[in-house]
């Protein structure tokens, strides 16, 4: 059932978090290559899902991106204003 799905794929589990580190929710799922597989946990550059997709050929993204995102768009909301180049050169977007 998953293959009809499986252009883009989001983990929203609390699997791969500190707690849960040692799972994967997917690993019955064997990956073709062509997805993109975005994992919402964001302490760890890579967990056992993000790391078997990587190893074959998929985009993976973990949720830094996501995280960071959310604060810019919150910061420009709340302020009015863009994040300052100075608070940006803290941030590394695309970690994984």
């Amino acid at each position: 059932m998953i293959d009809k799905y499986r252009d883009i794929i989001i983990q929203a589990t609390p699997v791969g978090t500190e707690e849960n580190d040692s799972g994967d929710p997917l690993e019955m799922y064997t990956f073709s290559g062509k997805e993109a597989v975005m994992d919402l946990v964001w302490k760890k550059e890579y967990n056992r899902l993000l790391a078997r997709a990587a190893a074959m050929g998929c985009r993976v993204i973990n949720g830094y991106d996501l995280l960071i995102r959310q604060v810019w768009h919150q910061y420009t909301q709340f302020t009015g204003n863009d994040i300052p180049p100075q608070l940006l050169a803290r941030v590394q977007f695309g970690r994984s």
